[in-house]
């Protein structure tokens, strides 16, 4: 959709905004800083450590066995490659991230296989280009071969969608879906619906699960699951999965790091975009030929949810939800900045290998559509193009970018190929344009293990009455979290 079939305000709004706008100009001056000028990345509040703590003391120092590197992947979920500005260290939002690759490699040209999140971690998991059903997940996938050399499985997820129920987080041997268990502690501990309570009352945002949920299994709380999990790891070398929600809407970072969030206040801006009170089209749109693309483009791409089309927000309230979502980027850098530390204190940082990435980026009215899942609507760059970077304690030419392109498929072959696994992934060839990934090792001018293991990826045994079940349940999901409507 193009920039003119954007927001066109009615009459009646036109003037409430202007009332508003004249009321504004009586504030006395100094009251908050403008719009254009607020920083989300203020510095945390006095009193507040923001380095090593005790959570680093729960593992002992240890490195596993040679040629059996600990491998992490970390997936910021939501995380767009344009906004980082990671090559900019003085503009860059997430300075814990742009450090990071000092010690390793950047992927500048990285893409993901989808603009949501389960197909682009089938790619990660499978190093299948695309998701096609008839593709064995279970045994295909990293976490169910990793075993086969020695490794210990543990993987934690702040998402919703990616529970148990998927087969690529069922083959770990240690699972944890921390979204639902803050669900479960919620009305058991009182001082989470206080802390929820503070957040929503400070965005004037409703309660619903997906809200609650994200807000208590945030990086902090992912950070201390973390050293929870692997502490508990033992002597096997280890391949640990962790999904960190904070980049996703509803965009809500930590009050105290944002304060002054709406100077000035903007009196029908929804923090919360999915519970923003949308009118029929034809309230902002009066051309007859306009009013029918967009509910052509609502019909094709955007399943039922109003509040993905753009069509009612103005430039102020775009700025001001991309004011929140890279507010959120600093939240979550922040964290990921400390678990670093932590690791870093107890050895695991030199002695592992770190693949940091996002699974999909977000449109902010960019092309006139909200969040993502759009079904190969909006802009591809914006959905698709995310960071990746790669740290190995043998890496050749540290602190390079490497421009060339790569994709998340790229993803499940190097980590096989660090564990010593030979993958044969010719079974993607029956199938149309779907590819399997390649190693990024040479990028890394690391050579792979010795193979200990040789697998050959396969198609699935389920019957089609089987993989039908599968697919209404993954649509009931969605639906239950808003996914979908």
């Amino acid at each position: 959709m193009t920039m003119q079939y954007k927001t066109r305000i009615v009459i009646g709004v036109l003037a409430l905004l202007a009332l508003a706008a004249a009321a504004f100009t009586l504030l006395p001056k100094g009251d908050g800083p403008a719009l254009a000028d607020l920083d989300p990345g203020v510095q945390p509040p006095q009193g507040e450590t923001s380095a090593k703590t005790a959570l680093a003391d729960q593992i002992p120092s240890r490195h596993p066995a040679a040629g059996h590197r600990n491998i992490f992947l970390i997936v910021l979920d939501t995380v767009r490659w344009d906004v980082l500005n990671l090559e900019d260290r003085q503009n860059t939002i997430a300075p814990n991230l742009a450090a990071l690759t000092d010690d390793g490699v950047l992927f500048a040209n990285t893409y993901s296989t989808a603009c949501w999140t389960i197909p682009s971690h089938f790619s990660m998991f499978t190093g299948f280009t695309e998701q096609i059903e008839e593709l064995d997940v279970a045994d295909n996938a990293i976490s169910a071969q990793l075993p086969q050399v020695g490794y210990a499985t543990r993987a934690a997820s702040a998402n919703p969608m990616l529970d148990s129920r998927r087969s690529f987080i069922e083959a770990f041997e240690e699972f944890r879906h921390v979204f639902r268990e803050s669900i479960d502690r919620i009305p058991h501990e009182p001082e989470l619906w206080e802390r929820i309570r503070r957040v929503l009352d400070y965005y004037n945002a409703p309660f619903h699960d997906l809200t609650a949920g994200q807000l208590i299994a945030d990086a902090a709380r992912m950070r201390e699951v973390t050293m929870e999990m692997l502490s508990e790891v033992g002597d096997r070398p280890f391949f640990y999965f962790l999904n960190l929600m904070d980049a996703h809407d509803p965009y809500f970072p930590n009050p105290d790091y944002f304060p002054g969030w709406q100077t000035p206040f903007v009196w029908d801006f929804y923090a919360d975009l999915r519970t923003r009170f949308i009118h029929p089209w034809s309230t902002y749109v009066d051309d007859e030929e306009q009013l029918a693309e967009i509910e052509r483009i609502f019909e094709t791409y955007c399943r039922g949810r109003r509040w993905s089309l753009a069509v009612d927000l103005t430039e102020v309230h775009l700025q001001l939800y991309h004011q929140l979502y890279r507010a959120c980027i600093r939240d979550l850098d922040r964290d990921l900045g400390r678990l670093m530390d932590d690791l870093k204190q107890n050895g695991l940082y030199d002695s592992s290998v770190f693949i940091i990435v996002s699974d999909h980026g977000e449109e902010i009215g960019e092309t006139g559509f909200m969040t993502h899942l759009l079904d190969g609507a909006g802009d591809y760059e914006i959905l698709h193009r995310v960071p990746l970077v790669i740290i190995a304690p043998e890496t050749h030419g540290r602190g390079r970018v490497v421009r060339e392109e790569v994709s998340v498929a790229d993803i499940a072959p190097t980590i096989l190929e660090l564990a010593g696994i030979e993958a044969d992934g010719t079974v993607a060839n029956l199938f149309d344009d779907v590819e399997y990934g390649r190693s990024l090792l040479p990028f890394l001018g690391i050579e792979p293990a010795p193979v200990r293991h040789r697998v050959t990826l396969r198609v699935t045994d389920a019957t089609a009455e089987e993989i039908a079940e599968m697919d209404a349940e993954l649509e009931a999901q969605m639906r239950a979290v808003g996914y979908i409507q």
